[in-house]
């Protein structure tokens, strides 16, 4: 199930009540915007790499410029230059794997059922 797709699904149990809000879901919250604009968004430019549409990378005034992104990001966000699209990547990626490492360690040590 892709990314987007999941976290649709889970806010629609959410809004209806049919799931609660636990530590897991609550560090995907914190991080769904990132999660949104841009892992899916890595991952749109991987598939088109990967299976020979196009790399998607351009050079500008000295500049790697992103030359497909799909919305929220569009080609004129600042986020369409390569370094800042890393850059805003790589730091959205440890504050959420930061958080998710910490939530899982906090489950499993809490947890009287684990499966070993």
């Amino acid at each position: 199930m892709p990314l987007g797709m999941y976290l649709n699904f889970l806010d629609s149990l959410l809004r209806l009540n049919y799931r609660n809000v636990n530590s897991f879901v609550q560090c995907l919250l914190n991080h769904d915007s990132f999660l949104r604009n841009y892992v899916e968004t890595v991952n749109f430019l991987r598939n088109s790499y990967i299976h020979g549409y196009k790399s998607n990378v351009g050079l500008n005034s000295r500049r790697y410029l992103i030359s497909k992104l799909e919305a929220p990001l569009t080609n004129s966000s600042p986020q369409a230059e390569a370094k800042i699209f890393t850059e805003d990547f790589t730091g959205g990626m440890i504050e959420f794997f930061t958080e998710l490492l910490e939530t899982l360690i906090a489950e499993v040590s809490a947890s009287a059922d684990l499966p070993f």
